[in-house]
């Protein structure tokens, strides 16, 4: 029984390490290339995905979220999402890098922002995603304009056929923001 529980867990740094790996190795794929680049439940509070660095910047970095409804997924009708982050850099600007990836891990979205300060960001994604599909989001805080060492948050993304809570919420925000 032990030796079973030790495999598991043994898996489980194995599995964590890859997702880290693997999530560095994109935001390198999308600056060498140069192109510009499980649904959660509908019901119940919205938590926050936290951006995170594997190894730590030898710069301080800023705080970086994104509004979410559970297990580090969203689910939203639109086509043209429009997604919400909440960041705090201080008195530093640093680079925030927004990349979308579909199912083959093709860039779909990306966008930079230089950032400052403490506030919420809004992001329009400007490119049309397909109902059923799963894509995945990559965001992150860029550690000396590089990715590697980068504050990141992986989250899945989701297009459903109705309104969500995350929809909910950002059409709450745009509506108190456009008064």
């Amino acid at each position: 029984m032990l030796k079973i529980q030790l495999k598991r867990c043994f898996y489980k740094m194995i599995l964590s390490r890859s997702q880290q790996l693997l999530t560095i190795l994109f935001l390198i794929s999308y600056l060498i290339s140069g192109s510009g680049y499980s649904p959660p439940p509908t019901s119940g509070e919205a938590e926050k995905a936290k951006a995170s660095s594997s190894r730590g910047c030898p710069v301080p970095q800023g705080d970086l979220s994104l509004l979410v409804s559970s297990e580090n997924s969203i689910e939203t009708y639109y086509p043209r999402p429009n997604l919400l982050f909440e960041y705090n850099t201080g008195d530093r600007e640093e680079t925030f890098l927004f990349v979308i990836r579909d199912a083959e891990l093709k860039p779909v979205y990306s966008q930079t922002i230089e950032i400052q300060g403490e506030g919420t960001l809004l992001i329009k994604v400007q490119a049309d995603l397909f109902p059923n599909t799963l894509y995945k989001i990559v965001a992150g805080l860029l550690c000396q304009e590089s990715v590697i060492n980068a504050k990141a948050l992986e989250v899945k993304l989701n297009r459903t056929n109705q309104i969500t809570q995350l929809d909910q919420i950002v059409n709450q925000y745009l509506s108190k923001n456009n008064d």
